[in-house]
């Protein structure tokens, strides 16, 4: 999704009487084994600001990704249940009481 950030931003801090910071970015390095390193030093320059990082690399921000969309496949399917469960019930009661 792209948008205007300096209009986003303004209409935002206006209506929380906050300023708004970016939540996310991107950092190439040439080398993937200094990926560790690099987020230790980015961290760090950050730490006790208004604005901490957490460092991390693309892989493991999309595993937070398909891991957030499994606990959404996890309660689609117990309410699933739920929703069998209750249709049942609903049956059992209109077969017992159909005399």
């Amino acid at each position: 999704m792209l948008f205007h950030w300096k209009l986003l931003s303004e209409n935002l801090s206006a209506a929380a009487r906050m300023p708004i910071m970016s939540v996310s970015g991107i950092v190439g390095i040439n080398d993937p084994n200094n990926a560790a390193l690099v987020s230790q030093r980015i961290d760090a320059q950050f730490r006790n600001s208004l604005a901490e990082t957490l460092t991390e690399t693309e892989k493991a921000f999309q595993l937070g990704f398909v891991s957030m969309s499994e606990a959404i496949l996890v309660a689609v399917n117990a309410v699933s249940y739920v929703i069998i469960v209750i249709i049942m019930a609903v049956m059992a009661n209109t077969m017992t009481s159909w005399r």
